[in-house]
């Protein structure tokens, strides 16, 4: 089942990511999704074992390609840009229950917090005209929105990859 229905999208060139702020959808295949943003070609994602802030799209494009990840790009209307840096500094990781890899974003684009999915971001975003356009990386040709998920679906996820980074730090130690 879908949540938000994509009836248009063009492949992504990287140098599209150059300028402007892009909403990346990574594994939007898989439920749920990873979330990250970039402004003007710097990328920026809250994950379990850290976060990616700062880093060049093209370097994360490459691992993309490379591993053949189902990829979304939302690119977003004029926006005013405060410094993601700021934003993501006051994070470290996804160790509270309460903090997504949506979280920063939904700071960063001064959204309603109740926000749990990217769906939910999207049609809010919907509503206010903000959505310029949508890419696509990898998809398959039956690509046609994001699938359904929810909040515990993204706790269950979160537990799941912290549990893979303990048993992997425990065997690193032992």
């Amino acid at each position: 089942m879908t949540s938000y229905k994509i009836n248009d999208y063009q492949e992504i060139e990287k140098n599209q990511l150059l300028k402007g702020v892009f909403i990346w959808v990574i594994h939007v295949n898989k439920i749920p999704p990873h979330i990250g943003i970039s402004s003007n070609g710097i990328f920026y994602s809250l994950k379990v074992n850290g976060k990616d802030n700062g880093i060049p799209t093209d370097i994360i494009l490459k691992l993309i390609e490379k591993k053949k990840i189902h990829t979304l790009f939302i690119e977003l209307k004029s926006l005013e840009l405060c410094e993601l840096d700021l934003i993501y500094n006051r994070f470290k990781d996804l160790s509270s229950p309460e903090i997504t890899c949506l979280t920063p974003i939904i700071e960063f684009l001064k959204e309603d917090s109740k926000i749990e999915t990217v769906s939910e971001l999207l049609v809010n975003l919907d509503k206010k005209n903000q959505i310029k356009s949508f890419f696509g990386l990898n998809l398959t040709d039956d690509f046609v929105g994001i699938p359904s998920y929810s909040k515990i679906d993204i706790q269950n996820r979160i537990l799941k990859l912290q549990d893979v980074k303990r048993s992997n730090n425990f065997s690193e130690s032992h």
